[in-house]
């Protein structure tokens, strides 16, 4: 596409560029495809002119151009409703086909959203549209080979990610704002763009000021304005990260770990309004300012601050993601976190939520959905079926006795008791009839997963039991077989064979795409090598450990120079205790505070052993760099280079034991001391 004054000069300029492109080329421009456009203001006799240099027709609207439209006029619906027309004629051809929900949920995550994905990172979606690709989506999901069917669970909850309770269905208005979401976080990270360029003439950008964009509603296009508030959205799933502290505001910022720090209530507002976090961190730039943080924040807050590291080369201060360990916007984070503030949901379960373990089970992905159901309350029962409005006898078709609900049909129907007593299992689901269902069914599944791991064969017996009673009261209902005790067992034997089947299939398909999550390296071969000027000398090997209570945030740092099969006497290093968020803080300290140590005595050629992966696989480049290590990790790889030599090896926690035994002592009994060579 190419703008420019509508006057005879610039088409003859143009007109010229595009045969010299051809002549050298070799391509040739299709003029039939090509359109011209110009303001309505132009005269008619202007036009005209401006056809015959061009040789191209004149359009009154560009209409699409890659799928998106891009000359937005009348109402946004109808520059829109391309979008159901090509999501409806999708779905209609589906419908011939007879397939699961657990097939449909592929295929509107893969196809359906995929469809309208490019458009809806480009421009804000009316909420009309977005409604009603839901409500299709909805349709398509919950109906049958008749196109008939009850929306058992509400939209709100089928649109949550599969771990906070919900299937993981996409909605369009939240995926629309996700995609514009990653778009800002590439105009940011790609200054040099022309979009970017564009953009920031427009807004400032709120990652660089930390504060939201005014936009005035006619002043900017529909894609800015799209645009401008998905980077609003952007900046509250954004904390800072420390560096020289001059660009954040200690009181109105979110900068420790996520949260504002509490001022002291002698502090005054007046004094506090204007500070910035350079107040508190040392000249140097390299160490906080512990008086004036004591003196100044609650003893909580001051003990966060205190941990956090600073780089060594004052660094400027930035935003980053704070829903990602490595800071890095994802597009699936971004959507979580919109639902979670939009929807403020509760899971409904007291303790620890059971979708995560439910998706984490290794089994058939209709018996997932099956417990989803029950989890969810959407399981066709008779009292659910009542429940909906549709009068219909609420009498189990089992036994005409009793009401058809979870309780009775899977624990207190005669066959389902002798069911789950004759079973590997030997149940008596009569007793405790006073807890409610689903307590009952987590009750078992738990404990189970906890103590035989996520491969529990129990865990897959019961769950295959409780199918195999909902298949055999499905076939009484609708094909009027007989149940017995013989019928159900049956079922379930079945069930466990095409578990076996299935799993050990994807298993075998599976197996070189996913490789198994273990370390390829033997104790001690699995390094990073930070520097290595040449020649084989005599290594120092140093021994680092860092110990961490989680309660306390307190942490102890040891480092030991390796004296092993010297026959040296008292072994040489030090320890020291302070503050850190996590075990990966205190081991990349540790390994901190060994490296200065050692190149202050003057060792030139080192090796440091520790026994934590990630640090040694982050300066690899093999994982993403924790933010709570980021300036550690960078100034470990610059004091390296002071070295001739510089490698650290992951191995075993035995043989670092001095450094550990020295590193918890440091934090159990605040002590610190060096012992220099």
């Amino acid at each position: 596409m190419l703008f420019f004054n509508a006057n005879r000069i610039s088409c003859k300029n143009i007109t010229d560029v595009i045969a010299r492109f051809c002549h050298i080329s070799g391509q040739q421009l299709n003029v039939g495809k090509s359109h011209l456009k110009v303001s309505s203001n132009t005269s008619m006799q202007e036009k005209q002119e401006f056809v015959t240099i061009l040789r191209m027709p004149m359009v009154t609207t560009l209409d699409h151009h890659l799928g998106s439209p891009i000359d937005l006029q009348g109402t946004k619906y109808s520059n829109f409703v391309f979008l159901i027309d090509q999501i409806s004629k999708k779905i209609n051809d589906w419908n011939a086909i007879p397939l699961s929900q657990t097939q449909k949920v592929i295929l509107i995550n893969s196809v359906l959203i995929s469809m309208a994905s490019h458009v809806m990172s480009c421009f804000h979606l009316p909420s009309a549209i977005s409604s009603k690709i839901d409500s299709m989506i909805a349709q398509f999901f919950w109906d049958n080979k008749d196109r008939k069917g009850i929306h058992w669970v509400g939209r709100s909850i089928i649109h949550l990610p599969k771990g906070m309770g919900g299937l993981g269905i996409r909605s369009m208005g939240v995926v629309n704002k996700a995609l514009l979401m990653k778009s800002v976080w590439r105009i940011h990270n790609n200054p040099q763009s022309l979009l970017a360029r564009v953009y920031t003439k427009r807004f400032s950008s709120p990652l660089l000021t930390g504060k939201p964009t005014r936009i005035i509603n006619g002043a900017f296009s529909w894609g800015m304005r799209g645009l401008a508030r998905a980077g609003n959205i952007l900046l509250k799933g954004c904390n800072w990260k420390v560096g020289d502290g001059n660009s954040i505001l200690a009181s109105k910022d979110r900068w420790v770990n996520g949260t504002i720090p509490e001022f002291k209530s002698t502090i005054t507002m007046g004094e506090a309004r204007a500070w910035r976090v350079s107040h508190f961190i040392m000249p140097t730039g390299k160490d906080w300012d512990h008086g004036k943080v004591n003196r100044c924040f609650e003893f909580d807050d001051a003990k966060q601050i205190v941990g956090m590291e600073l780089p060594y080369n004052q660094a400027k201060d930035y935003l980053y993601w704070k829903y990602h360990k490595g800071g890095k916007f994802t597009v699936k984070t971004a959507y979580a976190m919109i639902l979670g503030e939009d929807s403020n949901h509760s899971n409904g379960f007291d303790g620890e939520s059971p979708f995560s373990l439910l998706w984490s089970l290794r089994m058939a992905p209709k018996w997932k959905l099956f417990i989803w159901k029950i989890l969810r309350n959407g399981l066709a029962t008779k009292c659910n079926i009542n429940q909906r409005g549709l009068n219909i006898p609420s009498a189990c078709d089992l036994c005409l006795n009793e009401d058809e609900d979870y309780q009775y049909l899977f624990r207190f129907f005669e066959i389902a008791k002798q069911t789950w007593r004759s079973g590997s299992l030997g149940i008596h689901s009569e007793l405790r009839s006073d807890i409610p269902f689903v307590e009952w069914m987590l009750s078992y599944i738990r404990p189970f997963q906890c103590q035989d791991g996520h491969l529990s064969t129990r865990t897959i017996y019961f769950i295959t039991t409780l199918w195999s009673i909902w298949v055999a009261r499905n076939n009484k209902v609708f094909r009027d077989e007989n149940v017995d005790l013989s019928m159900v067992m049956a079922l379930i034997t079945k069930g466990l064979e095409q578990h076996d089947i299935t799993t050990s299939n994807s298993s075998g398909a599976l197996r070189y795409l996913h490789p198994p999550e273990q370390h390829l390296f033997p104790p001690g071969f699995f390094g990073a090598t930070l520097s290595d000027n040449g020649g084989n000398p005599t290594i120092t090997t140093l021994l680092v450990d860092g110990a961490w209570n989680k309660s306390t945030k307190l942490s102890g740092l040891a480092w030991v120079k390796d004296n092993f099969g010297t026959g040296a006497g008292s072994p040489q290093g030090g320890a020291t205790f302070g503050y850190a968020e996590s075990a990966i803080q205190a081991e990349a300290q540790a390994c901190l505070a060994g490296l200065r140590w050692a190149i202050r005595c003057d060792m030139k050629h080192i090796l440091i052993l520790t026994d934590s992966y990630c640090l040694v696989d982050m300066p690899r480049g093999g994982g993403c760099v924790d933010m709570q290590v980021k300036w550690t990790l960078a100034e470990i790889v610059a004091r390296a280079q002071d070295s001739d030599y510089c490698s650290i090896n992951k191995v075993d926690r035995d043989r670092i034991q001095p450094a550990h035994v020295l590193a918890t002592g440091a934090a159990r009994s605040l002590i610190a001391f060096s012992n220099d060579v």
